[in-house]
């Protein structure tokens, strides 16, 4: 019996980092896998056309393509026949890329910054774990946390009237309000889960709490609220 292997490809447009990739890949193993880079491109359609032909386990692609965006070439990449597991990569540390493919349905995720992580990531997408780089939900949880130690002094005679988003955010606990700002942004349980770090049940324990706390039997009844 031959060596496990992680046949993968790249499609980046920035030459150093293809070239840094070349040389570490070059003979390169992690946990009993030989890893092989079978071949890259900076363009995003003919790199369709490479990963058709060659079929690696998975695709790492760059979020910011010259010729189509990383999202839009993923979602062709996965109506290929026996498609690869996705990675992306992106150079934006505000989280926007992030969120942008939780909601498309993809869960591999790395910062460029991360980049030395890519042995591991490679490996969780093979054995069929999401891999969401540690980096961008430190940045995600940070972000939150500031948001939620920010206050907002009013001087007037009369306190402007809140919002009803705000009036929920204020009667629940600041792990119900990340859960809150998630489904304000339409995202599954599931993914919120995994971009939060916790359990589905928890998720939905706390969108329960959310529900209950204005008298709704549905979270469409609240998302309809909401939209009022």
């Amino acid at each position: 019996m031959g060596p496990k292997r992680i046949q993968f490809m790249l499609v980046e447009d920035d030459g150093s980092i293809i070239d840094g990739l070349t040389r570490y890949f070059q003979d390169r193993s992690y946990q009993g896998y030989d890893l092989e880079l079978l071949g890259y491109s900076r363009f995003g359609m003919p790199f369709l056309d490479m990963v058709a032909a060659q079929k690696p386990d998975i695709a790492i692609v760059d979020m910011g393509l010259p010729d189509i965006h990383g999202i839009e070439l993923a979602k062709r990449i996965r109506a290929l026949p026996d498609p690869p597991q996705i990675l992306f990569l992106s150079a934006r540390s505000d989280c926007l890329d992030y969120e942008q493919m939780i909601q498309a349905g993809f869960l591999g995720y790395m910062s460029k910054t991360s980049i030395f992580q890519l042995p591991q990531a490679l490996l969780s997408l093979y054995q069929g774990k999401p891999w969401l780089d540690p980096e961008v939900l430190r940045v995600m949880f940070d972000r939150s946390q500031k948001a939620q130690r920010k206050k907002i002094t009013v001087y007037t005679p009369q306190p402007a009237p809140l919002s009803r988003r705000e009036e929920i955010r204020q009667a629940i606990t600041p792990g119900q309000r990340a859960v809150f700002d998630l489904f304000l942004k339409g995202i599954k349980p599931k993914q919120m889960a995994l971009a939060l770090g916790i359990k589905v049940s928890t998720v939905k324990s706390h969108l329960t709490h959310i529900r209950q706390i204005i008298g709704f039997s549905t979270l469409d009844e609240l998302r309809d609220f909401l939209a009022e």
